[in-house]
């Protein structure tokens, strides 16, 4: 099973000053806090509306100013599965501290850092907390693994989708599995499964004060029961999708579902970063083609800059012994790492794709079911065993 410390762990750092937020977030860095989304409010009346938005795991909260605002925003937000921690200027601290920190207490701040933040006292508030919090609480959020390659037309979409389908079909997620089309101009998962959804992402963001009721904007398949978010129908709408509105949206799957699957469109901008922020495990899709693999060397390189490079593995797809197509050996040696999983090429594939109809349903007997389902069980366990060398 899924060990609940590993996820991703969203905090929130509420200060008005920039210099001090990117202070704060490079100290978590420097503490060891690798799995984390970091979101950042410069006013107290932002913060209250962050909050709502986001649901942070921790609070940063300044508390040199406007403290009785910062104590109502933290009475407003404690809940036995959330840290808040105080920031405070030791400089502006006047007479009678007692009284503030016993009324910062009171309203719900569990423990104080002075600023400029130090990693080492940051990581013991932080490990501080996560003993205190209550077992019932910890992991009460799903996961989300999220597809992604350096290029259209290697099978993300596919593998996506047959594998939500799978794992939805498996009924191993108590609150089942929803997939989340996050291709935001012309994503095809919905074609993949041969629906044509009424409501999509870009609807769910125009209305996105009413998240709370999300299974409206969700199509569900009966066969099932997995759930999908549709990409936008009219390409256009993808302009009207912020950072912030998949954030949001992901966020709110995750409270809702006990997995949330993301297809990702092929590019590193800020949507996209959105996403790998929020997922415990990044799948890289590519396949055994020269010029595929050279991109896909540079792509994982990139993402390692970012911070994702521990929650990434590679998945090697289509592949055969065919002419032009590189043995895994290569294909290892020119990544700089063994891919985790390796699907064989299959023309069942091609087939399911045209008729609308996921391969895991119309030939689960077929050698990418069975390599589709052997890949869904071990993202349920939560770890990968290096795949044996191909060809």
């Amino acid at each position: 099973m899924h060990d609940a410390d590993s996820r991703i762990q969203r905090i929130l750092i509420l200060h008005p000053e920039a210099e001090t937020r990117a202070e704060t977030e490079a100290a978590l860095r420097a503490a060891g806090e690798r799995q984390i989304t970091v979101f950042e409010a410069e006013s107290l009346t932002e913060g209250f509306d962050s909050v709502r938005r986001f649901d942070p795991h921790c609070i940063l909260l300044d508390l040199s100013e406007q403290r009785e605002l910062a104590f109502e925003l933290a009475r407003e937000s404690r809940r036995p599965d959330r840290l808040i921690i105080g920031l405070y200027n030791p400089l502006l601290m006047r007479a009678r501290q007692d009284d503030f920190f016993r009324a910062a207490a009171r309203a719900g701040v569990r423990d104080f850092i002075p600023v400029p933040v130090a990693p080492e006292e940051l990581a013991a508030a932080l490990a501080a907390g996560r003993r205190d919090a209550e077992p019932e609480a910890v992991g009460g959020e799903g996961r989300l693994i999220s597809f992604i390659s350096c290029k259209g037309g290697v099978g993300t979409t596919s593998l996506a989708v047959n594998v939500a389908v799978s794992l939805a079909a498996a009924e191993v997620f108590a609150n089942g599995v929803a997939l989340c089309d996050a291709a935001v101009q012309f994503g095809n998962a919905a074609s993949f499964l041969g629906v044509v959804p009424e409501l999509d992402l870009a609807d769910l963001v125009r209305h996105i004060d009413a998240v709370d009721a999300l299974s409206t904007y969700l199509h569900r398949l009966p066969e099932t029961g997995l759930r999908l978010l549709a990409s936008p129908r009219d390409p256009r709408e993808a302009e009207s999708i912020s950072p912030e509105d998949l954030s949001r949206v992901l966020i709110a799957l995750r409270q809702r579902f006990g997995l949330v699957i993301v297809a990702c469109r092929a590019a590193v901008d800020l949507l996209t970063l959105a996403v790998l922020d929020l997922s415990e495990t990044i799948l890289v899709v590519t396949e055994a083609i020269t010029p595929t693999v050279i991109a896909t060397a540079a792509f994982l390189d990139l993402l390692a800059e970012q911070g994702f490079g521990d929650r990434v593995q590679v998945i090697l797809n289509r592949h055969s012994a065919g002419d032009g197509i590189l043995p895994g050996r290569m294909v290892n040696e020119e990544l700089g790492r063994a891919v985790d999983h390796v699907l064989l090429d299959d023309k069942a594939v091609t087939a399911a794709v045209s008729r609308g109809t996921p391969v895991v349903i119309s030939k689960p007997k077929a050698e990418f079911s069975k390599a589709v389902a052997r890949l869904a069980e071990d993202l349920v366990r939560g770890g990968s065993e290096a795949a044996s060398e191909a060809g």
